[in-house]
């Protein structure tokens, strides 16, 4: 049984000699894991005192062997339920996430870690797609058959025909599920089945798996998913696979179904400020401004959000973050999600 330990953003894990989901103590294997990670990803998810790390701006979850650290932002909120819920709709809200606001609260993820929450959510897409049908893709084969389909292949009959006259050494297209996006998915199932410990997850991934046992199991790459070409056919299936690249996107640069030893699901909580702020602001730009100010395109990563009716910029978001964000944040915070305001949060730039 995976032991699961619940902080906050900057809030202390003491190291010790035993395990405690209560007193947030985890054990120096376990630390010696989470180093050993942090060096392999080359990313500082903690800052490392004396025997204690300590979450910095990082929010989702981290798994290792025979542990998951779960950590949610830090709001002035005492029911971890409520802060899931809301960090789901945040990231929704920022993009960050396949989803929109509706698809989240038909569910009752607050009643679940934020892991299995996603995994919820993964399973109802997948059920979703699987009902409109399975991606199929023509595959190119090549056989030594006894009957002519496709092309004679001259070169290769001729060289291991040449004493039998009865076969055919041919190459042709097969109308097949046994293509990347079949093998990523099934891949991620088998990933799910062996982190989730909510048994409705294990027996639905376990159900969806079936529809998957003729795919091969071959390693794929993280750039296999760049190379994907959904047709519209088959489009109902990109949230999903997006939503399979964030399970894999940690891993080492190619990898195996069968090959689940750490997992982490983690957000930068600095963007998804800026991200949310930004999306709200792209829906809700003539509301709140009265067209006074404009959005920037901020493909060019400028640190400033808007520009004024005379086209200057206006309002750099690191250095005036708080005077900016006060009264918005708090509007979209109790639009939203009800019970929070702008000051149960951390503001990243202070």
């Amino acid at each position: 049984m995976t032991s699961i330990i619940t902080v906050r953003e900057h809030e202390t894990i003491k190291i010790g000699d035993r395990f405690s989901k209560e007193e947030k103590i985890i054990t120096r294997f376990q630390a010696n894991s989470i180093e050993k990670w942090e060096k392999e990803q080359g990313k500082s998810i903690f800052k490392w005192g004396n025997k204690k790390i300590i979450p910095q701006q990082w929010v989702g979850i981290l798994g290792l062997p025979n542990l998951q650290i779960e950590i949610l932002p830090k709001i002035e909120i005492n029911e971890d339920q409520k802060i899931r819920k809301n960090l789901l709709y945040m990231l929704s809200i920022a993009k960050e996430i396949p989803f929109r606001e509706n698809e989240i609260g038909r569910f009752e993820v607050d009643k679940n870690t934020f892991l299995e929450s996603y995994i919820t959510l993964f399973i109802d897409k997948l059920k979703w797609a699987i009902k409109k049908g399975i991606i199929h893709e023509y595959n190119q084969k090549e056989s030594n058959e006894k009957f002519i389909k496709g092309k004679l292949v001259v070169s290769k009959h001729i060289q291991k025909n040449i004493s039998n006259k009865t076969n055919f050494y041919i190459r042709y297209d097969e109308f097949s599920i046994n293509n990347i996006a079949n093998r990523i998915i099934k891949a991620t199932i088998i990933k799910l089945i062996g982190l989730t410990q909510k048994q409705d997850n294990l027996k639905n991934l376990h159900v969806l798996k079936q529809y998957f046992l003729d795919i091969d199991e071959k390693k794929f790459s993280i750039l296999d998913f760049s190379k994907l070409n959904l047709t519209r056919a088959n489009n109902h299936y990109h949230k999903l696979l997006v939503m399979c690249e964030l399970f894999w996107r940690e891993e080492s640069p190619s990898f195996h179904s069968g090959e689940v030893t750490t997992f982490s699901l983690l957000f930068d909580m600095n963007k998804i400020y800026e991200s949310f702020i930004q999306s709200i602001l792209e829906n809700n730009n003539g509301k709140i401004f009265d067209n006074e100010m404009y959005l920037v395109n901020n493909e060019k990563k400028s640190k400033f959000l808007f520009k004024n009716h005379l086209n200057r910029n206006v309002v750099d978001v690191k250095s005036n973050f708080t005077l900016f964000a006060y009264l918005l944040f708090t509007l979209l915070l109790k639009i939203h999600f009800f019970d929070v305001s702008f000051d149960n949060y951390l503001h990243p730039y202070e």
